[in-house]
């Protein structure tokens, strides 16, 4: 992270701890309107004016990205959940993520029927279920993974 400040942003290295979190926040802060300025882009060319995804694409490709990225970094920084100190904690963390994942399957169903015309037939009927249900299972199973990990994480710093 240093050298990439240092070739591209041209900043030197403090050796101050302090100077150097400021400059992190300053950095993370510049990232996140970046990304609401993308959203937006997306938003307007989007979805509201309709024009061609050659135009809104890298933009819907920026918020997509820097959303995984953050999420990989909250898990492996131990943050994705904070409240994990027990298995009693685990359990309940892990109910609660049900009706997340259930909700993510509908809305994978939903998009998919919308993009694909559903026809009514038994067959789109059985293709929407297996999407409904392939969309909760991948959705709770990366947010197990991902409390295991930040459970692990946290339980290491204790």
């Amino acid at each position: 992270m240093k050298k990439i400040k240092k070739m591209i942003l041209g900043i030197e290295n403090q050796g101050d701890e302090r100077v150097e979190a400021l400059e992190n926040k300053l950095l993370a802060r510049s990232g996140l309107i970046i990304v609401a300025l993308c959203a937006l882009d997306f938003l307007i060319r989007g979805i509201l004016l309709d024009r061609p995804s050659i135009e809104w694409g890298v933009s819907f490709f920026v918020v997509i990205l820097y959303s995984i990225l953050f999420t990989i970094q909250t898990i492996g920084y131990g943050i994705y959940s904070k409240e994990v100190e027990d298995e009693v904690d685990f359990k309940k963390q892990l109910r609660g993520k049900i009706p997340d994942s259930i909700g993510f399957g509908i809305g994978v169903a939903i998009v998919i029927t919308l993009i694909d015309k559903y026809s009514g037939d038994s067959v789109s009927l059985a293709h929407t279920s297996a999407l409904f249900l392939i969309g909760s299972t991948l959705c709770f199973l990366l947010q197990f993974v991902a409390l295991i990990i930040s459970w692990r994480k946290i339980k290491n710093l204790s």
